[in-house]
């Protein structure tokens, strides 16, 4: 549970994949997942970037307005 580096990889393969296959709500979750990890090995700049990252995936969609909500929470936590 709390081992962020296999986290990390895990939210990274599932980026690639969803990259892969072209899915929007996909990649916006690998990107809060991977902020959510380096947010908690006190890294937070990375986490900022990812999660920004996240929220302008997310965005684009507007059937993704729940996780619009999501990634915002987490990222105003990271500011």
């Amino acid at each position: 549970m709390s081992d962020f580096e296999t986290a990390s990889y895990f939210h990274k393969r599932c980026l690639d994949i969803s990259v892969e296959y072209k899915y929007l709500e996909g990649e916006a979750k690998a990107f809060k997942g991977l902020g959510i990890a380096e947010e908690n090995v006190m890294n937070k700049e990375m986490a900022k970037e990812h999660l920004e990252t996240a929220l302008g995936k997310a965005s684009e969609d507007p059937k993704l307005e729940f996780l619009v909500k999501d990634i915002s929470g987490h990222l105003v936590r990271v500011y």
